[in-house]
């Protein structure tokens, strides 16, 4: 039971707040994801020559072969509370494992 509570929690608090997420149709959620999509191979494409090293490009050419990019996911909300604070309420977070902009990510990390 508590883990429905939870995720009620969560939901009022953060994804049907209007305030600070907008409902996207599936439609329009798709499409926002395929715009996203193009765009980071659009940015591959054309920085793909400043890649100052060999692992950098072996990298990104394994990175961005279809068999990797077909299996990337959408990025994932859950949530964490801040239980050392009176008011415990829940702190959203975002995971991109396996996403598109995680490939990004571990590069700059990089």
């Amino acid at each position: 039971m508590w883990l429905n509570d939870q995720i009620i929690f969560v939901l009022e608090s953060h994804l049907i707040n209007d305030a600070n997420y907008e409902f996207l149709t599936h439609e329009r959620a798709t499409e926002e994801l395929r715009v996203r999509h193009s765009k980071f191979l659009l940015l591959h494409s054309t920085m793909e020559h400043t890649l100052p090293s060999k692992a950098e490009q072996v990298y990104f050419k394994h990175s961005m072969e279809n068999f990797c990019l077909n299996q990337t996911r959408v990025l994932q909300i859950y949530s964490i509370y801040k239980v050392h604070k009176k008011d415990i309420k829940p702190r959203p977070a975002i995971s991109s494992v396996n996403s598109i902009p995680e490939i990004f990510s571990k590069h700059v990390d990089y």
